[in-house]
């Protein structure tokens, strides 16, 4: 209100008493200019005070950034790894489709047996023009039989040369 003496802001509280009857009234006068000033500083601390929390927020939003970008990163990595992989397995399931045609189209018989064990891993299917089944093939130790005997002695040493050493025969 303003009146002869300047513009005011007044409020006024009720003054009761422990059964809750009202005894009294307490009134505060302020002028306008200090209830201006006191809502000015008022909000010069709320602004200050914001300042901090929008650092925060732009801080957690950048981290949040930041791992989910190392995530879609590491996600692109590994698709990528998967996908070469597959064309990888892919190429090699190919050369070994080619490299059996090739072998099943000639007239020579191919075998591939594991290097420490001599398990038989592949037979080609010529196999059978020596006479023998391919159950006889599987069995331990078969092929040296089927190498003449003066030479067998130097190539099962060769053999286990190599295989003990990794290196070609």
């Amino acid at each position: 209100h303003a009146d002869d003496w300047g513009s005011f802001v007044s409020g006024y509280a009720p003054l009761v008493d422990s059964a809750g009857r009202q005894y009294g009234i307490v009134g505060v006068d302020l002028t306008a200019q200090r209830y201006i000033d006191d809502q000015a500083e008022h909000t010069r601390a709320a602004l200050l005070g914001l300042i901090p929390s929008l650092l925060l927020v732009m801080g957690a939003a950048w981290l949040v950034y930041v791992f989910r970008l190392k995530q879609l990163q590491s996600n692109a990595a590994i698709r990528d790894a998967q996908t070469a992989s597959l064309r990888d397995a892919q190429t090699l399931a190919a050369s070994e489709r080619r490299t059996r045609t090739i072998i099943e189209s000639t007239d020579v018989i191919v075998w591939e047996a594991a290097p420490h064990s001599w398990a038989l891993t592949y037979l080609s299917a010529r196999a059978d023009r020596l006479g023998h089944a391919r159950a006889a093939w599987e069995e331990p130790g078969f092929w040296r039989s089927l190498i003449h005997d003066d030479d067998r002695d130097a190539a099962v040493e060769r053999i286990e040369l190599a295989r003990r050493t990794g290196s070609p025969l």
